[in-house]
């Protein structure tokens, strides 16, 4: 974008494309107070871009005095009428007697435009050509802004660039205000104004999509492992962390190097789960590998550096949107992770875990298979037989049925059997004549003895279960009766147009109550007797109970003290006027349209 900066007044002109008269009245750039100055005095051409990837093209930009009475200068020297003269950065325009100087100069704009759909895309390139806006696709460091549709924010690898190289990300209406501003000489509209959410989701939004220079040293302490191929790699760098390609060298040799790069560097290290590719919704180029396209290196390598500070992908971009450090995963969480992960382990039998030997009967039973998954506890030695069903006596079928638990209050639950009694007998008669034995039990340590105190008895276990079985009993919770003076009245919430606090110093929070709360007890004095426009007093602010604290209107103080502010501030400014208008001389009347 051309500009002409007006070193005397301070005001800075910025041209977009299209033609600009320059004159003393009636024209785009008025000079009204300097009479050297034709009416119609000269143009100003300003041509589009004709190529938006070319970042080295500058848009055209020409002087054609027309026909003025005291000429136009450019660098001191006099141009011809009607004859176009080419400007560039550095060039000093002056008309007439001189007083008035201008100065080119040219403003770099660089774009990356992302997720812009069919419908807008070619309106935004149009206007891009008339700002003199360049549009590229590949990460360049003469990028200056990032441009996307409103409304429709999405956490690509540009807008995560943008972020990470302090560039202000807006929507492409920000373009379109730059063309119809109203005076050449405005302002470029502010980048608040026009973020790629809208207005009710700024408002619950927490991430923030404006420039913060902290995400340039976030990763400052940070030495980050990537395990499979990631575009994070580089936004990691430009923040500062140190960065480790593991997937570089997948070979077995090169996991003792990665562990000694961990274990040796002086930073935090922070190993990035590869996650499934569904972290982030990218265009072209996915954030993460999906699981069935790892290296057979990268499972050794997460057991290889297991308990180690882990973070997933998308983790990386909250920090960059939050402008805080990565949260990293539990150990739980990882361990569920490499779980889902890993082959599964059908036939994998922990070494400390031994299978309990098998001896059939002496009755052959065929079986086409017996699976008999690895016990975790101690087995008994029990020779399941089957029994008949007509053998079942009488008292054996009552056994059978008060084995089931009855119905039974909530506070209790039936007592527990001992442990050295055996189970019945199964009455199923399919069941196969299997012994089971357990493996040679381990000698177990010897209780300590008492000999000190020759009270102290140690009981045996069974014998405990034996007396004292377990049990659920009911406690009933009596509260103490509050006792009360036959002199002090009840309390009372009294009425008031104010809200009463109540105040417990064993409640962890205030309690507000209303005025209408409770109904006034009979006999007591009634304080609801208003008074139409009645202004209340400072003695009825004061209640009966210390217990009861009157909150004041406290919306109403705060205005007070808001109208306090603003009256100092007017003052203030009030003064400042005074001083500048005894001090400073009178400034030229300058208008622009």
């Amino acid at each position: 974008m051309w500009v002409l900066e007006w070193e005397s007044e301070g005001v800075t002109l910025r041209l977009v494309q299209g033609e600009w008269t320059l004159g003393r009245k009636g024209n785009a750039l008025n000079f009204p107070n300097d009479s050297s100055i034709s009416r119609q005095h000269a143009k100003l051409h300003v041509g589009g871009l004709e190529h938006l990837d070319r970042i080295a093209e500058l848009p055209s930009f020409t002087l054609v005095d027309s026909k003025s009475r005291f000429g136009t200068f450019v660098n001191g020297a006099q141009i011809k009428e009607n004859v176009p003269v080419d400007l560039r950065v550095g060039d000093k325009i002056s008309f007439g007697a001189k007083n008035t100087v201008l100065v080119v100069g040219y403003v770099r704009m660089v774009a990356r435009i992302s997720r812009i759909q069919k419908t807008n895309r070619r309106r935004l390139l149009e206007n891009c050509k008339l700002i003199g806006m360049h549009v590229v696709a590949n990460p360049v460091p003469e990028i200056t802004h990032c441009l996307m549709d409103a409304g429709n924010f999405v956490a690509t690898e540009k807008i995560l660039w943008a972020l990470v190289h302090a560039h202000p990300v807006v929507s492409s209406d920000w373009v379109q205000a730059v063309v119809a501003r109203e005076s050449l000489s405005s302002d470029l509209p502010r980048y608040e104004g026009f973020l790629p959410i809208q207005a009710s989701q700024q408002a619950h939004a927490t991430p923030s999509y404006l420039l913060d220079t902290r995400r340039c040293s976030l990763y400052n302490d940070f030495f980050v492992v990537f395990l499979v191929p990631t575009s994070m790699g580089p936004l990691v760098q430009a923040m500062g962390g140190v960065v480790y390609l593991a997937y570089l060298e997948p070979s077995l040799a090169h996991d003792t190097d990665l562990l000694d790069a961990v274990v040796s560097t002086k930073r935090t290290p922070l190993i990035v789960y590869p996650g499934n590719g569904t972290e982030l919704t990218q265009t072209s180029d996915v954030m993460s590998a999906s699981v069935r396209d790892w290296d057979p290196s990268v499972l050794r390598r997460l057991q290889l550096l297991r308990r180690r500070a882990f973070v997933m992908h998308h983790e990386l971009v909250a920090s960059i949107l939050f402008t805080r450090p990565p949260l990293y995963l539990s150990d739980d969480s990882f361990d569920a992770l490499l779980q889902q992960a890993a082959p599964p382990l059908s036939s994998f039998v922990p070494e400390t875990t031994t299978m309990p030997p098998i001896v059939e009967s002496s009755t052959p039973i065929e079986f086409s298979a017996v699976a008999i998954k690895p016990a975790t506890e101690t087995f008994l030695s029990v020779k399941m037989e089957p029994v008949p069903m007509t053998q079942l006596a009488v008292p054996e079928t009552k056994l059978q049925a008060e084995s089931v638990p009855t119905k039974l209050p909530l506070w209790k639950k039936p007592t527990f059997k001992a442990r050295h009694e055996t189970p019945p007998a199964s009455p199923l008669p399919s069941t196969p004549n299997i012994k089971v034995q357990p493996p040679s039990p381990e000698p177990t340590p010897a209780p300590p003895r008492y000999d000190a105190d020759p009270e102290t008895k140690v009981a045996d276990d069974d014998a405990l279960l034996d007396e004292k079985p377990t049990t659920w009993m009911q406690k009933k919770n009596v509260k103490t009766p509050v006792e009360r003076d036959d002199d002090a009245p009840p309390p009372t919430v009294v009425s008031s147009q104010l809200i009463v606090r109540k105040s417990a110093p064993a409640e962890p929070h205030a309690r507000y109550l209303v005025r209408d709360a409770t109904a006034p007890v009979p006999g007591v004095r009634n304080f609801k007797r208003f008074k139409k426009n009645a202004v209340p007093r400072a003695s009825a602010l004061i209640t009966r109970y210390q217990s009861e604290v009157p909150v004041d209107l406290e919306r109403k103080r705060a205005y007070e003290k808001q109208q306090e502010e603003l009256e100092a501030q007017e003052r203030i400014a009030e003064e400042l006027f005074e001083m500048n208008m005894h001090r400073q001389p009178k400034r030229a009347n300058l208008r622009f349209t």
